[in-house]
This record gives C-alpha cells, structure tokens and sequence, in this order.
C-alpha cells in the first residue's frame, strides 16, 4: 500500500519503481495507434522504392558483370592496360558488294587488304609475356615481338581468298610444286582455326528469318538485323600503331643465343 510523504504525494511500491523516460513515453493506446499507421504510410512506400532500384541496380551490374567477364577473358592482353580501346555496337553489312574487302580481285581491293595489316606486329615487354605466360622472339633494343590474335585470323580469312582465287593470286606466281601441295594444308589450318575462334568468342546475337522468293518456292531465310558487340577497330589499331615494329628491319631481332638476326656471316 502506498504512502505519503512530507509533501503529501503518495510513494510508489518498490515494484513500482519510477522510470521517468517509460513514464514520459506512455500515451492513450488511440494515439500509439494513429502513429504506428502514420509510420507504416510513410516507410513502406520507402521501403518499396528502395527494393525497386536495388533490384534495377542488380540488373544493371548483372550486366556490367557480364561486360566484365567479357573483357576478362582477354586479361593476358596487354591491349586492355591502355584503357583506350573501346566498344560499340553496330549492324553487319546486308550485301557483301557494300564492302571494300569483298569482291573480284582488282588493285583497289588488295590494297584494302594490305591496309589491314600496316602496323600487325608490335613490341609487348616481359610483364606483359609473364601475365599472359607466354615466351616469344627478343626484340635487340628491349622488348619482344608480338601479334594479337584478330590479325592471325585476318591472315587466315585473306589466305582463304587467295585460294578461292587461285587463278589470280596463286598460281601465276612461280611458286614450286612442293610449295604448290602445302597450300591445301595451310588453307585447311585456317578454316579450323577460324572456326574455334568463332566458337570461343560465340556470338549470341539473334538471326531472325524472313521470307525469300515467289509462290510455292519461298523459303524462311536467316537476316541478320542485330546488333552486335563490336571492338571499336580505329581504337584498336592506334594501339598497334604506337607499338608497330617491323621485324623484316636488319638487325631489329635477337635469336635463341641473343645474338643479332640474321647473323652477318
């Protein structure tokens, strides 16, 4: 039972202690209602809208990741230290007579061709060899000698085209018989090696069909309209530009016992 002291205020019972932040903070059940509504007004719509762009940022570096996975596949290149090379999409010609390397044979195209391969090989140093673990040709002032691998799989591609144009570029020349037998070999590499290098990068754009021909003898063809992920090539080659070296210089290369290439004998 409670009692009063000097001023007249009944005491607490000890199971009655006074709390005054508990006492301070009680309020008609009514009002703690209305408050908790008020709370769940304004936070859920928070909360919402903070899942909504988690999961649009998800999607987004879901994305980015797979750009990244993309690029880590070529990590061993030194080309991607430079952070200058770029990417961008773009849609395949329709019509190979559109194109500059397609075609007969005539001056204009072959120089074309030749364009491609101006600056093919460049100067990489060893970190670059030692990431990639690779070994390669010592270049007599530092460094050592070095191709990316599209300009291996353009020379495939222009070999294949002087085969299907033999006639043009191969057998006017006077090349021996022996010569003449390991054509068939080396254009058969290239199509093998074309091939696993299509095979590897994979290519996932869709090809859609559509109908070509008259009457009873159209067919559903394939038409590519995608879009497709592609290396900026003006990015690319100011990359081998800077480090072009042209390995048919005397004296430009070391061999296996460091001794200038070729030897002056």
């Amino acid at each position: 039972m409670a009692t009063e002291n000097s001023a007249g205020l009944p005491f607490l019972q000890d199971d009655e202690a006074c709390n005054p932040k508990e006492t301070l903070l009680k309020k008609p059940a009514a009002v703690t209602l209305r408050a908790n509504l008020v709370l769940a007004i304004l936070y859920v719509p928070a909360i919402l809208l903070y899942v909504f762009f988690y999961l649009h940022y998800f999607h987004f570096q879901s994305f980015k990741l797979q750009d990244q996975c993309i690029v880590s596949a070529d990590v061993q290149s030194p080309v991607y230290k430079s952070g200058n090379i770029e990417f961008e999409k773009k849609k395949f010609l329709k019509d190979f007579r559109d194109s500059e390397f397609a075609g007969d044979p005539s001056p204009e195209l072959d120089l074309a061709w030749h364009n491609l391969f101006e600056d093919n090989n460049v100067k990489v140093d060893k970190n670059d060899l030692d990431l990639a673990g690779l070994k390669s040709v010592q270049l007599a002032n530092g460094g050592y000698i070095a191709q990316l691998n599209v300009f291996h799989e353009l020379h495939c591609l222009k070999k294949i085209r002087h085969w299907i144009f033999k006639d043009y570029y191969v057998l006017p020349k006077n090349y021996t018989e022996a010569e003449l037998k390991e054509w068939p070999a080396h254009i058969n590499h290239c199509i093998d090696m074309l091939r696993e290098s299509i095979m590897c990068l994979g290519d996932t754009s869709l090809v859609t069909f559509t109908w070509i021909g008259d009457g009873k003898h159209r067919t559903p063809t394939p038409w590519d309209r995608s879009s497709h992920k592609c290396v900026k090539w003006d990015s690319l080659t100011r990359w081998t530009k800077e480090r072009s070296v042209n390995i048919e210089t005397p004296g430009i290369l070391l061999d296996e016992q460091g001794s200038l290439y070729p030897r002056n004998e």
